[in-house]
């Protein structure tokens, strides 16, 4: 056989390969669930982790009064497993931080973004919490 009889009889083969590979990579990002399966319950203490992490604040005193959401799981993009908001002032301006939870610890906080939804939340007050020993 020559090169061209055989590149005829392999360009169906290839084509074939190439469109399956694509076409399963691609199928899976729809069906992905914008949330991961249940935990089970999260850490009832998160309050106290939240507030223990907040003393680590350079610029502690310059927040207003801290207010934080209920606790819920993460998405997609978030990292963590759980995590809760925290409403405050900044120079008189109302701010969002979100506190990111894995393994009943504080693994990240950052000012809010939108994937995070802490606009939309519910909060109540921070309580204060005892300096750990």
């Amino acid at each position: 056989m020559s090169f061209g009889e055989w590149s005829k009889l392999l360009r169906p083969c290839i084509g074939t390969v190439v469109a399956a590979v694509l076409g399963g990579c691609s199928s899976t990002f729809f069906i992905l669930p914008d949330t991961p399966t249940s935990l089970g319950p999260g850490p009832a203490d998160y309050q106290a982790l939240v507030a223990n992490n907040l003393r680590e604040l350079k610029d502690r005193t310059s927040l207003g009064p801290l207010e934080i959401s209920p606790l819920r799981q993460t998405r997609l993009a978030q990292p963590g497993d759980w995590f809760a908001c925290v409403r405050t002032t900044v120079q008189e301006q109302l701010t969002h931080f979100a506190f990111f939870i894995r393994e009943g610890r504080v693994i990240e906080r950052r000012q809010a973004v939108l994937v995070d939804g802490c606009a939309q939340e519910q909060f109540q007050p921070l309580p204060e919490q005892p300096r750990p020993l």
